[in-house]
């Protein structure tokens, strides 16, 4: 996985530390995140379903047909 383009980190937006990925919630971070507690690894955003969103603040992965700016 690339890290993606910078985006604000703002309203619910997170960013992985581990990947960098920038994520529009929690949940969609938690989402890519697999594994029990210590030993949880990052998934390609792609495969949970998420789609990367293009914003005037950055670039993030998200959910299709949700619009979070």
């Amino acid at each position: 996985m690339s890290p993606m383009t910078s985006a604000k980190l703002t309203n619910k937006r997170c960013m992985c530390p581990t990947c960098k990925e920038v994520f529009s919630t929690l949940s969609n971070f938690d989402r890519h995140r697999v594994g029990t507690h210590g030993e949880r690894v990052c998934v390609a955003p792609s495969s949970t379903g998420m789609e990367i969103k293009h914003g005037s603040n950055g670039t993030w992965w998200g959910m299709p047909g949700r619009t979070e700016e």
